[in-house]
């Protein structure tokens, strides 16, 4: 329905096109509508569940498909990201009341025309133990040609001409609501201002004894 929305926005549906597009893109109804109802206030039988970074490295086949593609190929392959938003839901059938699109917040500023990279050891940590201080390598972020300056802003594309850049995540959303069958709602995020700001004026992220 989403993708829809945005097609008509931008003109390509109009009228009775635009009623034909929405009827082909009726989803299955859910079986498990918990989120939904504790959304808006209705009754509940339970608490709904659903995991902070849901899909991710603490799966093993997670880490068999990235060890397969970089992470930005597995965001921006609509049926890659399908299937690592889906792998949760099978692991855990009956335990998750929600699937979480896969993606980035900063799939956004590569809309815009940056260059983002996942590097390895970019990101540190120190870790406390029983055993002392311990640092530990992460891979995180980099932006080759950062937004050091104000002026550098006008090198960006204006949201109209970005927006099409994000056509694989309409296409991971349509794709994952139908693979999904019904069983749980499938929910996003979105990064706020300050966060998607904070990596391409930096340039890179340094954690150091937790805090940025």
């Amino acid at each position: 329905m989403i993708q829809v929305i945005r097609c008509h926005r931008q003109g390509f549906f109009t009228g009775d096109e635009l009623v034909e597009d929405i009827r082909f893109f009726q989803f299955p109804p859910l079986s498990n509508d918990l989120l939904l109802r504790a959304a808006t206030g209705q009754p509940m039988q339970r608490v709904p569940v659903w995991v902070m970074r849901q899909a991710g490295r603490y799966l093993p086949e997670f880490r068999d498909l990235r060890a397969k593609h970089d992470f930005f190929k597995l965001c921006r392959t609509p049926e890659l990201a399908c299937e690592v938003t889906l792998q949760p839901i099978r692991r855990y059938e009956g335990l998750l009341d929600a699937a979480i699109i896969f993606s980035d917040i900063l799939v956004v500023p590569q809309a815009l025309g940056m260059e983002v990279q996942m590097q390895k050891g970019v990101v540190s940590k120190n870790i406390w133990c029983l055993t002392g201080s311990k640092t530990l390598l992460f891979q995180g972020p980099v932006f080759p040609k950062p937004l050091s300056d104000p002026g550098n802003v006008s090198s960006l594309l204006p949201p109209s001409e970005a927006l099409p850049h994000l056509d694989y995540v309409f296409q991971a959303i349509t794709l994952t609501r139908k693979e999904l069958k019904g069983k749980v709602p499938l929910i996003g995020f979105t990064g706020a201002p300050e966060s998607v700001d904070f990596f391409p004026m930096v340039g890179h992220v340094w954690l150091h004894d937790g805090f940025f």
